[in-house]
């Protein structure tokens, strides 16, 4: 399964219908998706629409940026992941969001929001061991931050895939490739 590929392999190649999508350690393949189609293949998502106006980052809705260094204007989908949604503090750029359900599984609670600005549902994953988790149940509207998050081309589904000059051996394939 995906999650021991990316325990145990040195470097990983994600795939979509026969077509290399990203080649790269764990961690470039995690935290530095190539396409969208590598973000979703690797776990739960939530994609807001926004645009790139002067090199900065904005939601859709809301009205600060939520971050810099984008390279071209126009209509971006943002990618996010559950886990990387925090309760934003004062002050902060983020989501207006309210809660619809409040799940806790073990040390993780999760929550279903809805965001009426950008029009979506938001699945937010938060530690439990915040100190003020309880507060936040259905009905209870929160500002949500982007703790990390992938910009792409609004629409793009994949890039053109990568070419790989020589095999890639992951897991008990690089073990016999070593003693061979």
């Amino acid at each position: 399964d995906q999650e021991e590929a990316l325990e145990l392999a040195d470097r990983v190649v994600v795939m979509n219908r026969d077509r290399i999508e990203q080649v790269g350690t764990t961690d470039e393949v995690y935290e530095k998706p190539a396409s969208p189609f590598v973000f979703d293949f690797l776990g739960g998502v939530n994609v807001l629409p926004g645009s790139v106006r002067g090199g900065k980052v904005h939601l859709d809705g809301v009205e600060a940026p939520i971050g810099a260094d984008a390279t071209q204007d126009g209509p971006v989908d943002i990618y996010v992941r559950p886990g990387d949604l925090r309760v934003a503090e004062e002050g902060q750029p983020g989501i207006e969001a309210t809660i619809v359900t409040a799940q806790r599984t073990g040390p993780l609670v999760r929550w279903r929001a809805e965001s009426a600005a950008l029009n979506t549902e938001l699945e937010v994953e938060i530690p439990h061991l915040h100190h003020d988790s309880r507060k936040y149940h259905p009905r209870v509207t929160v500002r949500l931050r982007l703790n990390q998050y992938s910009v792409f081309p609004r629409g793009v589904a994949t890039q053109k895939p990568a070419t790989v000059a020589k095999p890639v051996l992951t897991g008990s394939e690089r073990e016999r490739g070593r003693q061979g």
